[in-house]
């Protein structure tokens, strides 16, 4: 407890968690900047609620759907999940360009309980804002355009936002351990988009026949967060894209947790 309370602080005081909040407010005008039937990056045709991506579009301004209004302030997502892996990755590598990574051993804490305690508040902080600005997309938008939620639509809306905090929460567990075996966020920061955009790139060329495709293929898009925010982005939700997403993301955390354990130990020696 006195852990995560010592980096609450930090971060509380840090320049980075300023910056992200102006990152934040800018992302909530972006979908009020673009307007109407301006694509990020989709697959099949735009129009038909059934395509797939980062789609600001409403096809018919006198007969809204939910699932237009929730796309188009999910779309911000295309943007976030680079704030994500800018900040947290930013923010955990100043404990070794700073030094306190050797000094909290001196003081006996454990240097995988100082990263996992991090990690926990980095994103604590990060997705109340995220969420903060979901909502009031979701709300913005659809009093722009003179649309009402029904309770349940408003809450399947909440539910697919959560869903690709978790796909992005898979994302940042990978990128994370590459960030201490590296300790270069420029690298990092790099590598994170080549594999972002490898997925973003090859899911659509294997969508439509997808079961058809290889075992290579297939791992290839199952291990990347692009398929997953793909489908949710684009409100394409259904209880497999649910179950995967969960446990890709749970899977890449558990896995990173393990995986920054052993390095972070190796690197004591």
């Amino acid at each position: 407890m006195r852990q995560l309370k010592a980096e609450y602080y930090k971060i509380k005081y840090s320049r980075a968690s300023r910056v992200i909040v102006f990152f934040m407010v800018l992302m909530f005008f972006l979908p009020f900047l673009v307007g109407n039937d301006t694509l990020f990056m989709t697959f099949g045709d735009y129009r038909n609620i059934d395509s797939i991506g980062w789609i600001c579009y409403i096809d018919d301004l006198e007969n809204i759907k939910a699932a237009e209004i929730s796309r188009f302030a999910l779309s911000i997502n295309f943007f976030t999940w680079i704030g994500l892996i800018v900040y947290t990755t930013s923010m955990v590598l100043i404990e070794f360009q700073q030094g306190t990574i050797r000094a909290s051993v001196v003081y006996g804490i454990n240097r995988t309980v100082l990263f996992l305690s991090k990690w926990l508040i980095l994103n604590l902080y990060y997705f109340t804002l995220y969420f903060i600005v979901e909502v009031s997309l979701g709300i913005g938008l659809a009093r722009k355009y003179g649309f009402h939620y029904t309770g349940n639509e408003f809450v399947v809306f909440l539910g697919v936002a959560f869903l690709n905090m978790i796909a992005m929460l898979g994302m940042e567990a990978i990128v994370l351990v590459i960030a201490i075996l590296l300790k270069n966020s420029g690298l990092v920061t790099a590598f994170a988009c080549v594999y972002f955009f490898a997925g973003a790139i090859t899911y659509p060329m294997v969508y439509e026949n997808f079961e058809n495709r290889s075992i290579l293929i297939k791992i290839f898009c199952m291990t990347n967060p692009a398929m997953y925010m793909y489908n949710i982005c684009g409100f394409q939700i259904s209880d497999r894209l649910i179950s995967g997403t969960i446990i890709y993301g749970f899977g890449a955390c558990l896995l990173g947790v393990f995986l920054m354990h052993y390095i972070l130990k190796r690197q004591e020696l």
